[in-house]
């Protein structure tokens, strides 16, 4: 399982992996692929081992007990993307991206953020456009907080001939109590 994300809070130059041996849900501990961090940690210089962007950081922990409830038990690497260029992102996503077709990638993004409502609309449906067309060069930060790691993924599914499909698309304000004037996007796409 690979996961990443986006920083949100904080600040950081390139791509942080974190120095535990686990991350914790309430569903249990989903251990991380050590072996894996090792090679990676020492084969990428804007790879860096660190904690603390990663306690505060949320996007990948609530993906993992769907995946445990899913998936059962796995090992996870996880990857928190910062200030990494494109190129750096794609060879650190496809070097954790095993060629075993049992691989799942997931990628937690919201996508547009704080806009009004029409103004959400139009960005995540050039989001969705940009995915199903895979024209990665089209996706922008206006578009996800993750927008690097989703060009790099558009990218690497193309390469091992995966189509991607939207599952849905909503946002903040479709939801009960939402406020229109502040909407933030979500979309959920698969690749097979």
């Amino acid at each position: 399982m690979v996961a990443i994300s986006s920083t949100h809070r904080d600040h950081l130059p390139g791509i942080a992996v974190p120095s535990s041996d686990a991350l914790l849900t309430p569903l249990g501990a989903v251990r991380i692929d050590n072996l894996w961090k090792a090679n990676t940690i020492g084969n990428y210089s804007g790879v860096r081992l660190l904690e603390e962007p990663h306690r505060a950081e949320h996007a990948i922990e609530v993906q993992l007990p769907f995946l445990q409830r899913l998936i059962g038990e796995f090992s996870v690497r996880p990857l928190l993307i910062g200030d990494a260029d494109d190129v750096l992102c794609e060879q650190v996503i496809d070097a954790a991206w095993d060629d075993d077709s049992a691989t799942v990638v997931v990628v937690s993004s919201d996508l547009s953020r704080y806009n009004e409502y029409d103004t959400a609309r139009r960005l995540d449906r050039e989001m969705r456009l940009a995915v199903e067309g895979n024209m990665p060069e089209a996706i922008q930060h206006r578009h996800a907080g993750a927008h690097r790691a989703i060009r790099a993924l558009l990218r690497l599914a193309s390469r091992r001939q995966l189509r991607p499909a939207t599952l849905a698309m909503r946002n903040s304000a479709d939801c009960i109590g939402g406020d229109p004037n502040r909407a933030i996007g979500f979309g959920a796409f698969a690749f097979h």
